[in-house]
């Protein structure tokens, strides 16, 4: 495939960004929760990070949820081929995405450890969350390089889908 990413796709992968970017919101409610379970602090956790803690950890089986369905899709629909780009930046593009891939599936997996009290679980999600930052960082600077610098239509594939009617 090389015109584009499928409808289903773009959906699941803009679902999936404002998902994690809600992730980030909420961690903080997930400290007191940690401190908490660990038994740092006695007091009642408040509502409002009772709500982030719920909102935190639906969302994070959301996101593992929807990224399964997403890496199903893109090896039944492909995805656009990288026209003319250097090799070493179509590795880092590979690798990047795979990166992504990777972490925002296992960040829920070792997450529900964590919530269940598991210390290295907890530690491994920490350094997995830093991980994600530097993908995403990555990952848009690929994306801006790719609409202001090469303006190869890369960006354009990622808000109108294909034709599918092929």
């Amino acid at each position: 495939m090389d015109t584009g990413y499928s409808r289903a796709q773009i959906i699941l992968h803009w679902i999936i960004v404002l998902l994690v970017a809600l992730q980030f919101f909420t961690a903080d409610s997930m400290v007191m929760l940690w401190h908490a379970i660990s038994g740092a602090r006695t007091e009642v956790i408040p509502y409002n990070d009772q709500l982030g803690e719920a909102w935190h950890m639906s969302s994070g089986l959301t996101i593992l949820f929807l990224s399964l369905m997403l890496v199903m899709l893109r090896r039944r629909h492909g995805t656009p081929a990288l026209r003319d780009m250097p090799p070493a930046l179509a590795k880092l593009a590979l690798w990047t995405h795979r990166g992504l891939y990777g972490v925002v599936i296992a960040l829920p997996v070792v997450g529900t450890g964590a919530a269940a009290g598991v210390v290295v679980a907890a530690w491994i999600h920490v350094v997995l969350t830093r991980v994600l930052l530097v993908l995403i960082g990555l990952h848009v600077l690929g994306a801006l390089w790719h609409l202001l610098i090469r303006r190869d239509g890369v960006m354009r594939s990622m808000v109108v889908p294909r034709d599918e009617g092929r």
